[in-house]
């Protein structure tokens, strides 16, 4: 539980710097009461430092815990208040010439968040600027043989029962596809289910594995390429090797994966998957329970 939170530090370091900016921004324009406690400069400062600090970690902390797929909402209203500042001026211009209400401006900040979502995490982002990101390599220890970590790992027709994500299925490729097969792997209600097509590039049971995976329906998922390998360190432990790359991914959604630090979140529910232990990460939260 506490890895799951310490995983989104950098999330965490984000919206400190954007209340705290915010916070400053506000004050300077008028639009809130100075942060002040009595004593020197120096204290205050410190107390806004950890005002924002406490307030930023609780808030993580209950998102990542409760609501992980409201994580993104973070940065995004952050970022949505922040952008509002300088239009604040412009809305009570125009409420004062127009006579609407003061409340309006509830409706145009959540328009902005709206925006400021497409922008960043939607479709308002040019295809131009995808691209392919650096192979991600991690390697750990788990128990059995090289045949149980197999089939464990391997997304394989023949290992239905005992693949790692509960309830997955392997169904036909589509007619003039080059898919080997597709993998369907369920989520919770909250979550879309994700559909892949399976292409196997190198197979060496039960050692080595390559395959890509790309995914049938639009939206945030992106294509993958994966190969690890499966070495005996004794006869009850095996070494795993697993490299992933991320095929042409939107600006949005690097960012997305590097403040929610999702290679580290997915090592660590392969890692409990593949030794029989609790799933406490964000991709273990989407899962079915087995």
């Amino acid at each position: 539980m506490f890895s799951r939170i310490f995983r989104q530090y950098r999330r965490f370091l984000l919206g400190c710097a954007l209340l705290t900016l915010g916070t400053i921004l506000a004050t300077e324009l008028g639009f809130s009461e100075p942060f002040e406690v009595e004593g020197p400069p120096v204290l205050t400062a410190i107390s806004l430092i950890l005002a924002v600090v406490i307030l930023m970690g609780l808030l993580i902390t209950v998102f990542t815990l409760l609501l992980p797929a409201w994580l993104p909402m973070v940065e995004v209203v952050l970022l949505a208040l922040l952008l509002s500042l300088p239009l604040e001026p412009v809305w009570q211009l125009v409420a004062a010439k127009t006579g609407a209400p003061d409340w309006i401006s509830c409706f145009l900040l959540a328009g902005l968040i709206v925006a400021v979502e497409r922008f960043i995490y939607g479709s308002w982002q040019p295809r131009s600027w995808r691209r392919d990101l650096k192979p991600c390599t991690t390697t750990f220890t788990v128990p059995g043989t090289p045949e149980i970590v197999w089939a464990k790992l391997a997304p394989i027709p023949a290992h239905k029962e005992s693949y790692y994500w509960p309830d997955a299925s392997f169904l036909p490729s589509k007619e003039n596809s080059s898919a080997d097969f597709i993998l369907s792997l369920p989520r919770k209600d909250i979550y879309k289910d994700v559909l892949v097509e399976i292409r196997i590039n190198k197979s060496d049971a039960p050692r080595h594995l390559s395959y890509r995976a790309d995914p049938l329906a639009k939206g945030n998922e992106v294509a993958y390429a994966v190969e690890f390998r499966i070495d005996p360190i004794s006869h009850e432990r095996c070494r795993v090797t697993y490299s992933r790359q991320l095929l042409s991914v939107t600006p949005g959604k690097r960012l997305f994966l590097y403040l929610t630090n999702d290679f580290r979140d997915m090592r660590a529910s392969l890692r409990a998957r593949l030794s029989g232990r609790r799933d406490r990460s964000i991709q273990g939260l989407q899962m079915l329970r087995s």
